[in-house]
């Protein structure tokens, strides 16, 4: 499981944590479109996605794209390790 192991915990909340952020960035950006594209992007994630892949405009659209699905990558990564590795 990979809650047994206290580093992987961590590594794990920190990731999620650093998709939230990600997440609150493209709401950010998206409020500044219109309101209601904010708030949708806050409290719904698919819809974060479906705005920063056909919506955003914006000079760093690439690394926000690529920061966002690298957390998920390496959350999905890490919880597939954790799996079959023992500390």
């Amino acid at each position: 499981m990979i809650t047994d192991n206290p580093l992987t915990l961590i590594f794990t909340e920190l990731l999620t944590l650093g998709v939230a952020i990600a997440t609150l960035m493209i709401a950010y950006e998206a409020w500044d479109d219109e309101w209601w594209k904010g708030i949708a992007c806050a409290f719904f994630p698919p819809y974060a996605i479906y705005y920063m892949l056909v919506e955003l405009n914006h000079k760093h659209k690439k690394v926000f794209v690529w920061a966002y699905f690298g957390l998920i990558a390496l959350l999905i990564v890490l919880a597939i390790v954790a799996e079959f590795v023992t500390f």
